[in-house]
């Protein structure tokens, strides 16, 4: 299975965390998400698809940690070499 990070794609936007890839956030408020930037997920899921070649893809993720989503999350994978 390849390694999930963190970024998340909703209606064509790169999203992190719960804002847009590159936004700062305020340093007085801290979401329990970005606490746990580094942990690895598990989940299940389908491949939305994957491009070989360069090495990164998106997965409609259905359940995280054994526990069934109620809308999919596409999660961003990359594959390390």
């Amino acid at each position: 299975m390849p390694h999930m990070q963190g970024r998340k794609r909703s209606g064509g936007e790169e999203r992190e965390s719960g804002r847009l890839a590159g936004e700062s956030s305020s340093s007085e408020e801290v979401e329990p998400e970005e606490q746990d930037q580094g942990a690895v997920l598990r989940g299940s899921g389908h491949c939305k698809w994957f491009n070989v070649r360069m090495g990164f893809g998106f997965i409609s993720m259905n359940s995280r940690q054994g526990s069934p989503l109620d809308d999919p999350v596409d999660v961003f994978v990359h594959q390390v070499r």
